[in-house]
């Protein structure tokens, strides 16, 4: 009964991937919309859809190219998706979005670096410690402790010094995480 059962799913599975196909493929081509509510729409089906699904299908260059979108809400979503992806091709085309002009997109990018766990980000994202905005340099220290570099513990040291309560604190569990023994 189970093997029955089991062979079902696996058939109907199967007969669902040709939908799955032509919604992603839908969902790539509303990100060239004019409109820039239908091409948040299709980040976010793109984000909530199966990641392993969309990795076969669309292997992140159509997001890495919206990563460049005229429309900040849209740069935005598709930083946190990218992120979400963990596809490891999107790490220089983020660590370039880390100089986005709107602080949102910079804080979202620096969250998807950490995801992301390549070191090759960890000296933009000490760079973004200095960021004119108090919510990126946060967000930067929070996606430092998840590295493990040593790169990052003398810059989160000279993050304690923050007037903003929040970098000082992520900095703080960020050197906590690493565990180094300076002083």
């Amino acid at each position: 009964m189970k093997m029955m059962w089991a062979i079902l799913v696996m058939l109907l599975a199967l007969l669902a991937m040709p939908v799955i196909a032509d919604n992603v493929d839908k969902w790539i081509l509303d990100l060239k919309d004019p409109n820039p509510s239908v091409r948040e729409a299709a980040v976010d089906a793109l984000m909530t859809y199966s990641r392993e699904q969309t990795k076969r299908y669309w292997k992140c260059r159509t997001l890495i190219e919206a990563l460049k979108d005229q429309n900040s809400s849209v740069r935005d979503r598709v930083a946190i998706a990218l992120g979400k992806l963990n596809n490891t091709s999107a790490v220089e085309p983020l660590v370039q979005a880390l100089n986005d002009k709107s602080p949102k997109v910079r804080e979202n990018v620096a969250i998807a670096l950490g995801k992301l766990n390549n070191t090759s980000a960890v000296e933009p994202l000490v760079q973004a410690l200095k960021d004119q905005n108090s919510s990126v340099r946060d967000r930067a220290a929070i996606a430092l402790a998840a590295f493990g570099d040593r790169r990052a513990v003398s810059p989160l040291i000279e993050a304690l010094k923050s007037d903003e309560f929040f970098v000082r604190y992520y900095a703080a569990r960020a050197l906590g995480t690493l565990n180094d023994t300076r002083r």
